[in-house]
C-alpha cells in the first residue's frame, strides 16, 4: 500500500503494489466498465456539442438576442449546480447501472420531442435546462462511481485524465459537426443525432457497467436528514480536504477567462474575432499534452509537488494580457498555459486519498458538479468585467486576482497537510 496517513482518509491502492496494473491507456481500456464509461462520454459528448452549437445559432437566427444565445451557452454548465443536492440522494438509494441508465435513457426521449416540436424559444430554452439537468446527473453518478470501476489509485488518477482528453478532443468535434449540421442539415436533425448519441450511452452503461457494482454509499440512504451536515464536518475536519477542493474548483474559473474574453480581446488589436477558434484550439492542445504527460509520465509525488506552480501558471497566465500580445504571441501564450492542467493530476490524487470511504461517492460527484458549474459563473462574471475595462486589463487583473487566490488557498490549507517527505516513493499526507 501506499505511505498514506490519516485516521479517516480512503487510500486506493497505487501501481507499487504487487500485484496491481501500471496505469497505462490499454490497461485502462481493458477494463470493460471504465471502456463503456470512457466509451459513452464520448459519443455522448461530441451529441452536446453538436447540439449546443446548432440551437445556439437557431436561437440567434429566430431572435437575433444575444441575450437568450447566451441564456443558451450557459445551459451547458448551470444544471450541473442545479444537480448537485440530488446525486448523493441518488447515490445511497441506487446501484450505479439502473442510476446510469435512466439518467442517460431520458434525455433520449426528451431531446427527440423536443427535435420534432422545435417551435417555441423558451420551450426550446426550458426543455433543454431538463436535459442538462439529467445529463449532469450522470457526470455526478459517473464521478461517483468512478473509485470503484477502478480502485487502483494510478488508474483512477489515469482515467480521470483520459475522461478530461476525451472532452477536449470531442469540443473541436462537436463543435465542427454543429455548424455542418445547420448549414447542410438543420437543427431537428442535430437534436436527433444528440438523441441517438444518448441512446448509444445508455446501450454503453446497459453492456458494460456491472449490475452487482455499488456506490461506496449505497443503501445508507436512513442517515439523510443529518448526511448533508455530517458530511461537511467530515470535509472541514480532514485536513487539506477543503484546500484540494478549492484549488481544483478555482484554479479553472481563472483560466476559462481567455475563452470568455479572447474574441473581444482579438477585435480591440483589430484582429477577426472569428479567430476565438485558433484561440480555443491552442489552449485545448495544452491541456491535452498536460493532461498526458502529468497523469502517463510523472510519478505520484512529482504530481503533487507541480500542484502549485501548474495550478499558478493556469490561473495567472492571462496577467500575460497587459502586454497587449500579438496573435501569434496570443496563441503561445494560451498553449503554454494549458499545461497548468497538469495541477488536476495532483489534485485527483489528494482528493481520493484525503476523502474517507464513507462519503467518498458525495464528495467526488459533488466536486466535479461544481467543477463544471462554476466555469459557467466565472464566464459570465469575466464578461461582465471585460464589458467595463479594456479587454486586456480585465485579462490581467483577472490573472493577478488567480496568482494570489491559487497561493492563498495552497499556503493556508493545502501546505500544512501535505507533508512531502515519501515513504518507498509514496507522498505522506500527514493527519
Amino acid at each position: 500500500m501506499s505511505g498514506f496517513v490519516s485516521g479517516s482518509g480512503g487510500s486506493l491502492p497505487s501501481s507499487d503494489t504487487a500485484g496491481t496494473e501500471k496505469p497505462t491507456y490499454r490497461n485502462l481500456l481493458r477494463n470493460r466498465a471504465f471502456a463503456a464509461l470512457f466509451a459513452g462520454h464520448a459519443v455522448s459528448m461530441t451529441g452536446d456539442f453538436v447540439a449546443s452549437v446548432a440551437l445556439a445559432t437557431w436561437i440567434f437566427q429566430t431572435t437575433r438576442s444575444a441575450f437568450l444565445t447566451s441564456v443558451a451557452i450557459s445551459l451547458a454548465f448551470v444544471p450541473s449546480l442545479i444537480s448537485v443536492p440530488v446525486v448523493p440522494w441518488v447515490v445511497r438509494r441506487f446501484k450505479p447501472r439502473g442510476s446510469l441508465l435512466l439518467s442517460a435513457f431520458i434525455p433520449a426521449v426528451i431531446t427527440a420531442f423536443l427535435a420534432m416540436n422545435l417551435t417555441n424559444v423558451w420551450v426550446t430554452l426550458t426543455t433543454m435546462l431538463i436535459v442538462g439537468v439529467f445529463g449532469a446527473i450522470y457526470f455526478g453518478l459517473r464521478a461517483a462511481v468512478l473509485p470503484e470501476v477502478l480502485p487502483q489509485e494510478d488508474m483512477y488518477v489515469a482515467g480521470r485524465a483520459l475522461l478530461r482528453i476525451s472532452s477536449q478532443a470531442t469540443l473541436v468535434v462537436g463543435s465542427i459537426a454543429g455548424g455542418a449540421f445547420i448549414m447542410t442539415l438543420g437543427v431537428s436533425e442535430a437534436l436527433l443525432f444528440n438523441a441517438a448519441t444518448f441512446v448509444i450511452l445508455a446501450a454503453l452503461v446497459l453492456v458494460g457497467v456491472p449490475g452487482a457494482l455499488k456506490f461506496s454509499e449505497h443503501g445508507e440512504f436512513e442517515k439523510d436528514k443529518d448526511s448533508v451536515l455530517t458530511t461537511v464536518e467530515t470535509i472541514l475536519r480532514t485536513p487539506g480536504l477543503v484546500g484540494v477542493l478549492l484549488l481544483g474548483w478555482l484554479a479553472p474559473c481563472f483560466a476559462i477567462s481567455v475563452d470568455a474574453l479572447a474574441a473581444p480581446y482579438l477585435a480591440s488589436t483589430g484582429r477577426d474575432p472569428a479567430l476565438l477558434s485558433l484561440v480555443i484550439a491552442a489552449s485545448g492542445a495544452g491541456m491535452v499534452a498536460g493532461d498526458v504527460a502529468a497523469s502517463r509520465f510523472l510519478s505520484s509525488e512529482l504530481r503533487v509537488r507541480l500542484i502549485l506552480p501548474a495550478a499558478v501558471l493556469f490561473a495567472g497566465a492571462p496577467i500575460v494580457f497587459l502586454l497587449q500580445p500579438n496573435l501569434g504571441f496570443t496563441i503561445a501564450i494560451v498553449f503554454f498555459a494549458g499545461f497548468g492542467i497538469m495541477c488536476l493530476p495532483g489534485l485527483d490524487l489528494l482528493t481520493i486519498r484525503l476523502t474517507p470511504v464513507a462519503i467518498r461517492g458525495t464528495v467526488l460527484s459533488v466536486q466535479f458538479l461544481v467543477f463544471l458549474g462554476i466555469q459557467g459563473v466565472a464566464a459570465l462574471v469575466w464578461g461582465m468585467l471585460g464589458s467595463v475595462f479594456a479587454p486586456h486589463v480585465a485579462l490581467s487583473v483577472i490573472g493577478a486576482l488567480g496568482i494570489v487566490f491559487i497561493a492563498g488557498v495552497y499556503v493556508t490549507i493545502v501546505r500544512g497537510a501535505v507533508d512531502m517527505r515519501t515513504v518507498r516513493g509514496e507522498v505522506v499526507v500527514q493527519a
